[in-house]
């Protein structure tokens, strides 16, 4: 069996195990958040991510282009942003929001100056691509520093219904990618680790010339 076979049969165990845990969860106060929090920003720390406790994202973005502004943010929020850092092509990593535009959590309705700077780089993925990837992989770190509420966040961000779309057993492709990446192992483990190409397509799965 080919590496990508056995990354699409992962991805898809991984899918059912994900929402299997994740039924019947209810929605309360983390007992684990603060310890979780701590423990997002030792993260940020180790990846070189700079950021700044006291400056909310209400200045323009989360993540500035320099530095997170995570004053107030949640460790869910954190973990977030940890995710997209180490899923964004390395060129990215220096522009407001990765050069995805705002994001909904910023609660700003004025667009970011440039806009949606993705939109003209045809060479790397799309926003929604990034986004998604972003999205599960923090989760996944959710699910793997113990903060009981990532049931929600899967909810949250809609994957209780999207991840049953791919029917019949078919591979959950954001989770292919990350593996294929190297940013989650086969077991579901979130690898502390950052993207280093600018091209990384999953559509032709066992293409070995493509880069990651």
């Amino acid at each position: 069996m080919s590496k990508y076979i056995s990354l699409e049969l992962a991805s898809r165990q991984l899918a059912d195990r994900l929402l299997d845990e994740a039924e019947g969860y209810s929605l309360k106060k983390d007992k684990a958040e603060a310890g979780v929090r701590k423990k997002a920003l030792s993260l940020l720390r180790k990846t070189g991510i700079r950021y700044r406790e006291k400056t909310p994202p209400t200045v323009g973005a989360n993540w500035t282009g320099t530095f997170a502004a995570i004053g107030g943010l949640e460790a869910t929020d954190v973990l977030h942003e940890l995710a997209h850092y180490q899923c964004s092509p390395p060129k990215w990593r220096r522009y407001p929001e990765f050069g995805l535009g705002m994001g909904p959590d910023v609660g700003l309705d004025q667009a970011m100056p440039g806009g949606n700077l993705r939109e003209s780089d045809y060479g790397t993925d799309s926003p929604t691509e990034e986004e998604e990837r972003a999205s599960l992989l923090g989760i996944m770190w959710e699910r793997h520093l113990g903060l009981e509420s990532w049931a929600h966040t899967i909810e949250y961000h809609n994957w209780i219904n999207l991840i049953p779309a791919w029917s019949g057993g078919d591979p959950v492709p954001q989770f292919v990618w990350l593996m294929r990446t190297g940013l989650l192992t086969t077991e579901g483990e979130p690898v502390l680790a950052l993207r280093t190409k600018r091209k990384a397509p999953y559509r032709e799965w066992g293409n070995k010339n493509e880069t990651v």
